[in-house]
């Protein structure tokens, strides 16, 4: 597994680490820091030190390894950042995908999965009839980051099509229940409602499918137990299908925490390109591999409240930024 130390990659390892399988881990030594979870589990799985960008270190770790299954979930994942880095996010994410397959391909030759974890960013802006968006669309990026997982999926595809490399794509919707980044979204403005009577935000009105984590570990458990071979050379949309505003989740999240404080809008700069909606339909990965969203966005909000709750305990009421 790449990105074995992220917010997904952590908390997937741990469930596999549950069901007996056996775990190699693949990050940077300094990827590793305040990572709770991986912590818990660091001695239920093998550590390999490297970098995507660095064909000898995968090339050790792979064969280390011997892996059945290669998990890649490593990259770097801040949509607006990649306009302020974008050789970073290309190199990264494009570069880094291509390095790591190729490797695979001549050092694991009995490889029997290799599934990429992609963005519902690639689709970009779309006419209103194009919602929710299947995996047959036309993509349009709008971010150095949708590009580049536009560029990781068409390279993998390729692989498919020239060497039956076993790849699946899994085009994943913008995800919620972190422990310990406060940058996206959902856990912003709930750690600001816990902490301010006065929160900061930026636009409003961007819609989105906001999917729990459990389930997107779920939809990477299907596609690694799944026998199906429908499944190599094959794009799936991991949503919800159910778009909803930012100012509609600050509303739920504001009575859900019974908060009485003030949101000001458009503190934040609008991104270069800001797409105004993002919603995907699943209906492929329930046929082909059975999954289907399971958690509500009301059960989802409710556990992402509980746990920031238990993290930050004011000693004293809120106060204005």
């Amino acid at each position: 597994m790449t990105g074995i130390s992220g917010f997904l990659g952590s908390i997937f390892a741990e469930r596999l680490v549950q069901e007996a399988y056996d775990v190699h881990g693949f990050l940077r030594r300094t990827s590793a820091n305040e990572n709770r979870v991986l912590e818990r589990i660091q001695h239920q799985v093998v550590l390999h030190y490297g970098n995507l960008l660095d064909r000898d270190s995968i090339t050790v770790a792979l064969r280390d390894a011997r892996p059945d299954v290669i998990l890649h979930l490593g990259a770097v994942t801040r949509v607006a950042e990649s306009f302020e880095r974008p050789f970073e996010y290309m190199e990264t994410n494009a570069i880094g995908t291509m390095n790591l397959a190729e490797t695979a391909k001549r050092e694991c030759p009995e490889l029997k999965k290799f599934v990429m974890a992609s963005s519902v960013e690639v689709y970009g802006n779309q006419p209103a009839q194009a919602y929710p968006t299947k995996e047959t669309l036309t993509l349009n990026p709008d971010s150095p980051y949708g590009v580049a997982k536009q560029c990781s999926e068409n390279y993998l595809r390729l692989l498919w099509k020239c060497y039956r490399f076993p790849c699946v794509i899994l085009r994943q919707a913008n995800t919620y229940g972190r422990t310990a980044d406060r940058f996206f979204v959902i856990e912003s403005i709930i750690t600001q409602m816990l902490e301010k009577t006065l929160v900061n935000l930026g636009d409003p009105r961007p819609e989105r499918d906001f999917l729990h984590v459990d389930d997107l570990i779920q939809a990477h458990l299907d596609v690694l137990k799944s026998e199906d071979d429908a499944l190599f050379g094959e794009i799936f949309n991991i949503s919800t299908a159910e778009p909803y505003s930012i100012e509609k989740i600050a509303g739920m999240l504001s009575e859900k925490l019974k908060w009485k404080g003030q949101i000001r809008w458009h503190t934040r700069p609008v991104r270069p390109g800001e797409i105004m909606k993002l919603s995907a339909d699943y209906t492929k990965a329930r046929r082909t591999f059975g999954w289907e969203p399971r958690v509500s966005i009301n059960e989802g909000l409710d556990r992402a409240i509980a746990f920031w709750s238990e993290v930050i305990r004011p000693t004293q009421p809120p106060v204005p930024d």
